[in-house]
């Protein structure tokens, strides 16, 4: 059963509001189904977003956060847990361990980095867990591109790594289909 979904996304706050108005919808989402989100505890940006939105519709937050990251004004004030940690290895490590599923957000390269490594670890079968991509506003489109030639030139063997949604609707979709 999936019970906690962690959240991959970007925590800069000058992009567009297209996206940081999807990431609130599937913070509200999540919150409906009484799912509980895990996320890297950012105040700002997407982050941000999917917290407001679900703190709004009363779901659970578990923050998790390097120390030397935990500055006033860059932390949600409002998580329900908040677990600090010596290093960004170890934030992914907990975050990995304690979720069921995985959704990532458009984002930078930090939000890149997570999603390569939670699906070059599915690929490896060290984790059997849902893994979506949102991709709003087509954000993923040349990341998809790429791994097509990686495909075609024989680098990757096609796999049902992670599935793609254009909105949090279709997250949502994914994600109940798995329950």
């Amino acid at each position: 059963m999936l019970e906690n979904i962690c959240i991959f996304g970007a925590a800069r706050e000058e992009i567009s509001d297209d996206y940081k108005r999807e990431a609130y919808e599937l913070g509200k989402l999540i919150a409906l189904k009484n799912k509980k989100i895990i996320f890297g505890a950012g105040s700002t940006g997407l982050m941000g977003a999917v917290a407001r939105g679900a703190k709004e519709k009363g779901a659970y937050l578990i923050g998790v956060v390097p120390n030397h990251l935990n500055n006033s004004g860059l932390i949600y004030d409002k998580c329900d847990e908040l677990i600090l940690t010596e290093t960004l290895r170890e934030r992914k490590r907990i975050m990995d361990e304690r979720a069921d599923a995985f959704v990532a957000l458009p984002g930078g390269v930090g939000t890149l980095e997570e999603l390569m490594e939670i699906i070059t670890l599915k690929q490896l079968k060290r984790h059997d867990k849902p893994i979506i991509v949102l991709n709003t506003n087509d954000f993923y489109k040349p990341l998809f591109d790429q791994m097509e030639v990686m495909v075609n030139e024989n680098f990757l063997k096609y796999e049902k790594l992670f599935k793609i949604a254009d909105t949090a609707g279709e997250v949502m979709e994914y994600l109940l289909e798995t329950t």
